[in-house]
């Protein structure tokens, strides 16, 4: 397969996904697990933080078409979650000066994928 400008750039764009999502995890550099609001937000911090960009990854190669679908999925749900952090609707604690920079890194890269993910669905219409 030849990658295509589009696919090099979505494929940077969810590397630096990745490594951001396993930053704000517990495994990473989120302190603040202890002091969820609700457990039902889990899912989705998983979600956009690690399960769709590591998917997104993985179907570049071999389904690019829906790669596009999923990193403007997960563009979505990062410019939701990512606001509602900084607003304290998931914690009971503030937010660490060094998450909010991660969750800034993550829009920048959320604006990426909304920008390129549609010219890579495009580019793979067959």
């Amino acid at each position: 397969m030849k990658l295509t400008d589009t696919t090099k750039i979505v494929l940077i764009l969810l590397v630096f996904a990745i490594a951001l999502g396993y930053l704000l995890t517990p495994l990473g550099l989120e302190t603040r697990s202890a002091n969820l609001r609700t457990i039902a937000i889990v899912p989705f911090f998983i979600a956009a933080s690690l399960g769709i960009p590591v998917t997104a990854l993985i179907l570049l190669f071999m389904k690019p078409k829906i790669t596009g679908i999923l990193v403007v999925i997960n563009a979505i749900i990062m410019l939701f979650l990512v606001p509602g952090d900084q607003g304290g609707f998931f914690f009971t604690v503030p937010v660490p000066v060094g998450i909010s920079i991660l969750e800034l890194l993550s829009v920048i890269v959320s604006i990426g994928f909304l920008l390129y993910g549609p010219k890579l669905y495009n580019e793979n219409k067959s």
